[in-house]
């Protein structure tokens, strides 16, 4: 092999330079974040069947076999290599919405390249898409953004426990499977929806066109066609959660296991200060109300106290306060 250029893109190699100037392969990679000694000219770790190739400070997708330098790298770096590029931003236009299991009507904003599906566990990781379910593995399937299709790529982790289904599917652990708007993946009890946030589905709608069943399975609902207001939690432990008012009574909550009635806005149950019935939002006339549900319960909307019993009117932007660390905002679409 010329070791003077790049075994994936063929460009001429800068000397002393650990990346690619053009694909931005990593030369210094050794071993797997699993902890495995990789194997030279191998994609997939045979362990955890990372995809190698994923390893790309430029982010930019690269083809072809692996071919491991044999320098060593640090933890830290070997830590920042792995990361960086699930931690870029891109503007997808795709999220992921809940449809069954404990985080039921919780929306994901897919807003970058590479993620990683996996179980809730107490060691959080960025780039990584956590599920409160015993049924996913730690890792359980990657997501993979390519740009020139402009689409969301899944394959399966190899030694996760359970399959990962993708429209009554088993998807590969060898290839990525491409993704289109309203398809359906579903691991033990959970149904995740890719949802494209630019569709145009209320437009071009035409239920007397459509005869094939499964062409009704990957069209939203007709109560998803319109885009629906949400409120987003900014603050506190389920920062970055967005639940869908999409009913007349949304009910807001802590979780609990003992008494597993889910609410419409379920917060995690290390809220302790947030009862397990804490307040509604109610739509009427398509205008929204929030109202609070105990008297000693803490509601604060934009800093003033909401009465107990009394329907405080929300407007776009307004920011609800639960306790002393979680703050929802609210937007009306």
């Amino acid at each position: 092999m010329d070791r003077s250029r790049c075994f994936s893109c063929e460009s001429e190699l800068v000397p002393g330079k650990r990346y690619c100037f053009k694909c931005g392969v990593d030369f210094h990679k050794s071993s797997c974040n699993c902890g495995v000694e990789l194997i030279s000219g191998k994609r997939y770790c045979f362990k955890c069947g990372f995809d190698l190739l994923s390893w790309s400070y430029s982010g930019k997708e690269i083809s072809g076999s692996v071919t491991l330098a044999e320098k060593n790298v640090s933890k830290e770096e070997d830590e920042e290599i792995i990361t960086i590029s699930a931690l870029e931003v891109i503007d997808s236009g795709y999220r992921f919405l809940i449809m069954s299991g404990l985080e039921k009507g919780r929306s994901i904003e897919l807003n970058r390249k590479i993620y990683t599906i996996g179980k809730l566990t107490g060691n959080k990781k960025d780039g990584y898409i956590y599920l409160d379910s015993s049924a996913l593995s730690i890792e359980q399937a990657v997501i993979k953004w390519y740009q020139n299709s402009g689409k969301y790529s899944i394959i399966h982790k190899k030694g996760a426990i359970n399959n990962t289904i993708l429209n009554d599917k088993e998807i590969s652990t060898e290839v990525f499977t491409e993704m289109e708007s309203g398809d359906i993946i579903k691991i033990g009890n959970v149904q995740i929806m890719i949802e494209s946030s630019k569709n145009s589905y209320a437009v071009n709608y035409h239920p007397e066109l459509i005869d094939d069943e499964r062409t009704l399975m990957r069209l939203p609902s007709r109560s998803n066609l319109t885009v629906q207001s949400e409120v987003e939690v900014i603050e506190g432990v389920d920062k970055g959660k967005i639940f869908r008012l999409d009913k007349d009574v949304s009910r807001i909550g802590r979780r609990s296991i003992k008494y597993p009635d889910p609410k419409e806005i379920e917060l995690s149950e290390l809220c302790k200060s947030i009862s397990r019935s804490h307040a509604r939002i109610e739509k009427k006339e398509g205008e929204f109300y929030i109202i609070k549900e105990k008297e000693e319960n803490l509601l604060l909307v934009n800093g003033l106290s909401v009465q107990f019993n009394m329907s405080k009117p929300l407007k776009n932007g307004d920011k609800i306060k639960l306790d002393d660390k979680t703050v929802l905002l609210f937007r009306k679409k």
